[in-house]
């Protein structure tokens, strides 16, 4: 190791104290978020899916997964482009976002050392734009 950026390892880090106090307030905490999100039902009226007790109507009878007969291979296809666009778009964006807002703000800086983007961050961020790119590479090139 070259040099040291002053952080705490992650072992040292997952067996402190403190970390367990936190944690064990906010991970118990998210559950029983989402699980009131689920069980109160606003989770279906957020994302406008029908309740359990509302599939099949007395209109509808037919299980609604695809709308076409004859192009339901062209409605996934076009459905899978759609998701790889956006799942390679969305991070994207957020990336940049996140770098070009870290480089924009000019806060004074407390320390005496000159403070710059953290490479680790970056490299993770370029991988996983990569790794996304490669996985869904075979939607954008067809």
């Amino acid at each position: 190791m070259s040099g040291s950026t002053g952080e705490r390892s992650f072992a040292d880090i997952i067996t402190s104290i403190r970390y367990w106090v936190i944690h064990s307030i906010t991970i118990p905490s998210l559950f029983i978020a989402g699980w009131l999100f689920v069980s109160t039902g606003l989770a279906y009226d957020v994302f406008g899916s029908p309740r359990p007790n509302e599939y099949f109507t007395e209109n509808r009878q037919a299980i609604p997964l695809i709308t076409g007969r004859f192009d339901s291979l062209e409605q996934l296809d076009e459905f899978i482009r759609w998701l790889a666009v956006h799942g390679l778009a969305v991070p994207t964006v957020f990336f940049l976002g996140s770098i070009s807002a870290m480089q924009a703000t000019t806060q004074s800086n407390p320390n005496e050392q000159n403070v710059e983007l953290n490479r680790t961050s970056l490299y993770w961020g370029l991988l996983l734009i990569f790794v996304l790119a490669v996985l869904f590479s075979n939607y954008f090139f067809n």
